[in-house]
């Protein structure tokens, strides 16, 4: 089966697949239900013809596709560094990347929930999405001068939330319970589906289907999907699902 891989970075635009030459020697790519995805692209660039398209915080995605189906995105963030050459190597990592060197330091009054958090991140251009808030609202809210993420997480425990922040494949934050986010299907994997199975990770073709917080079923049990990293180069294909028990 044909497999189509695209990674794509501003105006630039690189796409292997049945009638394109294979220059995409490596995706290495791990989607988790926390703040951090990260991975590493390495590109055939032996005529340097891309050697200044890339730079750092420059947005990425990379977006795979079996056969016929469309392409789906598998992840969406920005290059945190790069090394020039003959061979074009990226490290990459979600969009809390973003949120890594401001920091905010501010005291509210009369305040809510949502509006600390609107507060919090006015201060990056990530966008999000947040549950169910409570309304009442608190005579002050002081934030303490940490980063975005530091002061997503002082939030979070101030307002007895209980969410999983977590990015999703499209670089959206995402902020709710484990309970709203766990998200009911129907795959199954009996013994015969899957090529290993052990220490809480499922070995398989590349999946791209698969996504975190995905309820999955793996002989008769019960798991939810933890990580789902994204493993091909020259000679394989293959994804490594974390997955915990329910």
């Amino acid at each position: 089966m044909e497999l189509t891989k695209k990674i794509q970075s501003l105006s630039t635009e690189i796409i292997d697949g049945e009638d394109a030459t294979m220059r995409i020697r490596l995706i290495d790519i791990t989607t988790t239900n926390s703040l951090m995805a990260f991975g590493e692209l390495r590109i055939a660039n032996d005529d340097l013809s891309l050697n200044g398209s890339f730079s750092i915080d420059d947005p990425i995605t990379v977006s795979l596709s079996l056969g016929d189906n469309p392409l789906t995105t598998v992840f969406t963030g920005v290059i945190s560094n790069f090394i020039e050459g003959q061979l074009l190597l990226l490290e990459i990592r979600g969009n809390a990347f973003k949120m890594r060197n401001d920091r905010v330091t501010k005291s509210l009054n009369k305040v809510n929930a949502g509006k600390v958090i609107r507060e919090i991140m006015s201060n990056t251009d990530v966008e999000y999405e947040v549950g169910t808030l409570p309304t009442a609202n608190r005579h002050s809210y002081i934030m303490q001068g940490g980063t975005i993420a530091e002061e997503l997480h002082r939030w979070n425990k101030s307002f007895e939330l209980d969410f999983i922040p977590y990015f999703n494949r499209d670089g959206k934050l995402i902020l709710n319970t484990f309970e709203e986010q766990l998200n009911e299907t129907d795959v199954v994997f009996n013994d015969d589906e899957f090529k290993k199975f052990e220490n809480g990770i499922l070995e398989t073709i590349v999946d791209t289907e698969i996504d975190v917080f995905d309820q999955i079923e793996i002989m008769d049990v019960q798991y939810y999907v933890a990580s789902n990293r994204f493993l091909l180069n020259e000679r394989k294909s293959k994804s490594f699902i974390g997955v915990t028990q329910i």
